[in-house]
């Protein structure tokens, strides 16, 4: 992993949006404040959905974003299991590998939509840092692991 202090130095933004309301309020504030901040960066947004059951069946959220160059996955979450094993977020690890898989990337920006605060919080180790910003070093072959601990570290509501 690798840090670095500006937006500009990295290549590709991973941003984890929790519902915390109604899904499409809480995406649409998390694509506006992407809008003011990343320019045309390429954003993977990763849309946490609290469920007790990891066989619920969730609605595609990507069909609600359409900002470009940006990939919209759900994955499924509960606060004491943390992400679960299911077929949703085993295809979500899968569409985001494959999204990136064709870029050549070395840095990603991953950031924690909190709509409460109406800001991003940036996340490392299970912390969330005022500043500055934490980026991800992508290496070539490990991008799914790379990926999957992203997502089980920034899980900390």
């Amino acid at each position: 992993m690798q840090k670095v202090s500006t937006v500009a130095e990295c290549d590709v933004i991973l941003c984890f949006c929790p519902v915390v309301s109604r899904a499409g309020t809480d995406i649409e504030a998390a694509l506006n404040k992407l809008d003011n901040e990343s320019g045309n960066k390429p954003v993977v947004l990763v849309v946490l959905i609290h469920t007790l059951n990891p066989e619920d069946i969730v609605p595609d959220s990507s069909k609600s974003v359409n900002r470009e160059n940006t990939l919209t996955v759900d994955c499924l979450f509960h606060e004491d299991q943390q992400l679960w094993k299911c077929n949703t977020n085993y295809d979500a690890i899968d569409k985001v590998t494959e999204y990136l898989k064709p870029k050549v990337f070395y840095s990603v920006l991953c950031q924690v939509y909190s709509s409460a605060a109406g800001v991003f919080k940036h996340c490392v180790r299970n912390t969330y840092l005022a500043a500055p910003p934490c980026r991800y070093e992508v290496r070539d072959g490990s991008l799914g692991s790379c990926l999957s601990y992203l997502y089980c570290t920034c899980i900390v509501l």
